[in-house]
């Protein structure tokens, strides 16, 4: 599952930008994924702390197209 992120700048709100994190190789529901999304966008998050996440998607990795959450 590929967890796509939209995130933008607190100082400077206008300033986005979208990070890719591969949170596992195999493929997910999308209630699973939502499941899993949570904990990645808070690690994340605490590991980035000038930016805030404003939305998220999930997707397979292998096909390459996220499904919307």
């Amino acid at each position: 599952m590929e967890l796509l992120i939209s995130a933008c700048l607190l100082a400077s709100p206008e300033s986005c930008r979208t990070e890719s994190l591969v949170v596992s190789m195999e493929p997910m529901t999308p209630m699973t994924c939502m499941a899993t999304a949570q904990p990645a966008i808070a690690q994340w998050n605490e590991a980035h702390p000038k930016w805030k996440v404003v939305k998220w998607t999930c997707g397979d990795v292998r096909r390459s197209k996220p499904f919307a959450i």
